[in-house]
């Protein structure tokens, strides 16, 4: 199996100052903590960007200001689910150019991707995450998929729960502890250098594709050039040829000797394996068959 982590283009998503002066064009407050989450809505992540939401109302409400500044698309059910006004709290900017979204990580105090291990989060990895890291911003994330290879409190901060609690709970964290926010950021920045370069990642899929070709091919691919079969005809006879090479799971496939006779002192030879006798409709006792009743004449019918 070859896992190929994304790419970041590390000439635009580093660690940079935040830009003031797009502070001031945002309408952002000197006072208020900045949350930033780049990611459109869908049916989804509608749950677990609620949840995003609710820990804003939360730290608000706790006498910490902050404002969580969103890009993408937002639909209005979305919207109409939260049951409070959330345009107070909420910058909303829509589809921006891709050029600006570096500068705006660069504003956040924290960046949180809301979410929790399981079925959903387990099996992908945001898009955004690579880059929130790359930024060199304090990142809080599940503690599933890519965490697996983190450190809780090293390079991120993760959720066990994702719900709005524990989010402002972690959020409260970073923001009254500035030397945890350094060396949380210096440490995602190098984590990502390391897993997400983009001409390294490259050359690890050009040669994967130099590996594959070079490699003795599973099944007799040429049978295909005569268009006969689809390529879904050659998997059966793959997995049987990956299954045997798993020892002690899988009992290898029987094979018949020419010679093998179908029964004791038969003198046919066959390759096939012996035939089993044919199945017989079995018969029920007396006391549950239905009893046949004679079906009226075409003259008795009404």
């Amino acid at each position: 199996m070859q896992v190929l982590p994304p790419g970041v283009d590390f000439t635009q998503y580093k660690p940079q100052p935040a830009d003031q002066a797009l502070r001031r064009q945002l309408g952002l407050r000197e006072n208020e903590k900045i949350i930033v989450f780049t990611g459109g809505t869908t049916f989804a992540n509608e749950a677990e960007l609620r949840e995003l939401y609710l820990a804003i109302v939360l730290l608000n409400q706790r006498g910490t200001p902050t404002r969580l500044v969103r890009t993408g698309i937002t639909t209005p059910g979305f919207l109409a689910t939260l049951g409070f006004d959330h345009k107070p709290l909420v910058l909303d900017m829509g589809f921006v150019d891709k050029l600006l979204l570096p500068r705006l990580l660069a504003l956040a105090d924290v960046l949180v991707q809301p979410g929790r291990a399981g079925p959903f989060n387990d099996f992908r990895l945001p898009s955004k995450l690579p880059e929130f890291l790359a930024s060199g911003r304090p990142v809080i994330l599940p503690a599933t998929n890519i965490a697996a290879q983190m450190q809780d409190g090293r390079e991120a901060l993760f959720l066990k729960t994702g719900t709005p609690e524990e989010i402002a709970e972690i959020c409260l964290r970073v923001f009254a502890d500035p030397a945890l926010a350094k060396k949380l950021g210096e440490a995602g920045a190098a984590f990502a250098k390391k897993h997400f370069d983009l001409a390294a990642n490259t050359t690890a899929l050009e040669n994967f594709y130099t590996a594959t070709r070079q490699r003795a091919p599973l099944a007799d691919w040429s049978s295909l050039r005569t268009g006969a079969i689809s390529e879904i005809s050659l998997l059966p006879q793959v997995l049987h040829q990956q299954l045997e090479k798993l020892p002690g799971r899988f009992p290898p496939r029987r094979r018949w000797p020419a010679s093998s006779s179908c029964s004791p002192g038969s003198s046919r030879s066959s390759s096939a394996p012996p035939r089993l006798p044919p199945r017989r409709r079995p018969r029920w006792p007396t006391a549950w068959r239905r009893p046949r009743t004679a079906s009226p004449s075409p003259r008795n019918r009404s």
